[in-house]
């Protein structure tokens, strides 16, 4: 056996790092993430190749020009549909080009440390939402005055309520990626984003188990921050893939930019801000709400005139067991609310909210 034999043991450990290259463009993250702790061979294999790096979200992939690379292309069903009023005729297709000329001029024009027209954006997002969706059943269905048959999924988010196609979550890096399970919305154009909640708001007319939900999602959120948080060691990477310049959040008239792509570090940041404005405004809101709910029980219970007279089929008894409901799904909310000041406790850039409840709501049943 000579040293040019391909059985010989030289030859099959000099070829060792390229096979170990081609196993590890097929891995998970995850495994990867194990592969590199075993020895300083895999270290340097995982490391050093351009292919591996860019699947760790340590390197750069590239686009071709004109590609959206992360969103989803528009669905043949979606673009022929047809919407008349009137003299008036929108194509499912030019409703989404309609949203994308906004956000391309919002984004244009958002610069990091500056005041952004988020007030201007947000009006003509709601303007171009009311026309395009006066007449759209939101059973999630098109009407009947829409020629072909689709989901209103197809071309409007379900979070927002506005036109645009779905973010590839597989492209944020895997320690965001629990993003998607939440009513996280991002939009933009090629390497610009938008990064905007959902309607994490529950008003006090909708079902009381609502709110329930509505603690718990973002009980579950704050854990899920605090976990990405506490991965220091992955803060340097790439927070999407292939990367964006520039994030911008409406909501709190903030936008981040770097020219070689946006780290998980700095959308870390920006959803921090982006959960503590909206858990300092709107969860106080849904707890007001609910307080206000047991005021107006009280009232009919204390103030029996024609006006708000107990109805028949409503006894001073069922009154007693709803207002009791009500008074515990507050209590429960508030908790709640409690334990996500616990768990972002001590995080950088996060600051403890109170919930004052008035003396009047500790009411004895």
């Amino acid at each position: 056996m000579t040293l040019d034999d391909p059985t010989s043991a030289s030859s099959r450990l000099f070829s060792l790092p390229e096979l170990l290259n081609s196993i590890f463009l097929h891995l998970p993250y995850t495994d990867l993430l194990h592969c590199r702790a075993i020895c300083v061979l895999w270290k340097h294999c995982i490391d050093v190749p351009l292919a591996v790096r860019q699947r760790m979200w340590k390197a750069p992939t590239k686009t071709r020009e004109g590609e959206e690379p992360h969103f989803e292309v528009v669905s043949e069903k979606a673009g022929k549909v047809v919407y008349t009023q009137g003299n008036a005729e929108w194509h499912g297709r030019k409703i989404l080009e309609k949203s994308q000329e906004i956000r391309l001029a919002f984004l244009s024009e958002a610069i990091p440390g500056q005041e952004m027209p988020t007030g201007k954006y947000a009006t003509e997002m709601q303007e171009s939402r009311n026309y395009a969706m006066r007449s759209v059943n939101f059973q999630n269905e098109w009407p009947d005055g829409y020629c072909g048959y689709v989901n209103a999924a197809e071309i409007v988010c379900s979070l927002c309520d506005r036109f645009h196609t779905r973010v590839r979550f597989e492209n944020l890096h895997p320690i965001l990626q629990f993003l998607e399970a939440y009513e996280i919305c991002f939009t933009g154009v090629a390497d610009r984003l938008i990064v905007e909640y959902g309607d994490m708001y529950c008003p006090a007319w909708i079902a009381l188990r609502c709110f329930g939900e509505f603690g718990r999602d973002m009980l579950s959120f704050a854990r899920g921050l605090r976990r990405a948080m506490e991965n220091a060691h992955l803060h340097d990477d790439l927070f999407i893939n292939p990367p964006v310049t520039l994030v911008a959040a409406p909501e709190t008239g903030r936008a981040v930019a770097a020219t070689g792509g946006l780290l998980v570090r700095d959308i870390l940041l920006i959803l921090l801000e982006l959960f503590h404005y909206r858990f300092k405004f709107r969860a106080a809101k849904t707890a007001l709400d609910l307080q206000r709910a047991i005021k107006n029980e009280l009232h009919i219970r204390e103030n029996n005139d024609r006006e708000a007279q107990i109805a028949p089929s409503q006894t001073e008894t069922a009154l007693r067991q709803k207002i009791a409901k009500t008074v515990v799904i507050l209590e429960r909310f508030l908790v709640t609310m409690e334990d996500i000041n616990d768990i972002l406790h001590g995080v950088k850039g996060w600051s403890r909210v109170d919930f004052c409840i008035g003396k009047e709501f500790d009411v004895n049943i």
